[in-house]
């Protein structure tokens, strides 16, 4: 009997402390009915990973509210589906623990205005051709991505929708609107340009003076100690 009620307030504490159970499912999160299916606003969990739905009640899930998750001190790990058409602004803005951003491949999104600004710790993102438009400010300040590769599947790239990523790679195909924006707005397109190669370069010149130092000092004991001799 004891080991039922221990079990029973166990499983009781898990939906409290955490809403929906250990894995986010589409259940976990709030809703809105938008044009063409559902819009998230909200999730109801504590969670470092999430992954938004595809679908909800059979219906396709083709939007983020605006400021949805602004300032979620708890995501790391954001995966958006082929469904999601739009990320409205705000919408993760200020999520200073985020790591990583991925958008699913097959897909035809608008990031909105401010979207991801101020998301410090934003290593690593991930459009997989699947993101159409940038909006103004919406990477704005993401100082430690370190590479993002896009395609002519983007069409447009609002005003300083990259500001502030200065250790940033930015890949895209010549003569492209993504190639003409990172050309305006002095991105790094190629490692030789970018601080990663001058840190490598500083590197490689501290060991090589370090090593000849070694070398130095052990020539000039030789000597030292042959004229002892």
């Amino acid at each position: 009997m004891k080991n039922i009620l221990l079990h029973a307030v166990l499983w009781f504490a898990l939906i409290i402390f955490t809403g929906c159970g250990a894995a986010p499912d589409a259940t976990c999160f709030s809703y809105e009915k938008t044009d063409g299916g559902w819009m998230v606003t909200s999730v109801n969990v504590n969670t470092e990973n999430i992954v938004i739905p595809e679908e909800y009640n059979g219906a396709p899930v083709v939007s983020i509210k605006d400021s949805a998750f602004y300032r979620n001190e708890t995501l790391r790990h954001l995966t958006i589906p082929s469904s999601v058409q739009n990320v409205g602004s705000y919408a993760f803005s200020d999520c200073t623990h985020l790591t990583e951003v991925t958008f699913e491949g097959g897909g035809n999104c608008v990031i909105s205005d401010s979207a991801f600004e101020g998301c410090m710790r934003l290593l690593k993102v991930s459009f997989n051709g699947s993101v159409s438009t940038v909006g103004d400010n919406a990477f704005k300040n993401c100082k430690r991505i370190v590479y993002l590769s896009v395609g002519n599947e983007l069409k447009s790239i609002g005003y300083s929708a990259f500001a502030g990523c200065e250790r940033m790679i930015f890949k895209a195909p010549a003569n492209s609107v993504a190639s003409d924006y990172a050309r305006e707005n002095h991105l790094c397109t190629n490692f030789s340009d970018s601080v990663y190669f001058i840190y490598t370069v500083i590197f490689l010149v501290v060991v090589f003076s370090a090593v000849t130092l070694v070398i130095y000092t052990k020539i000039l004991k030789r000597k030292k100690s042959g004229k002892t001799t």
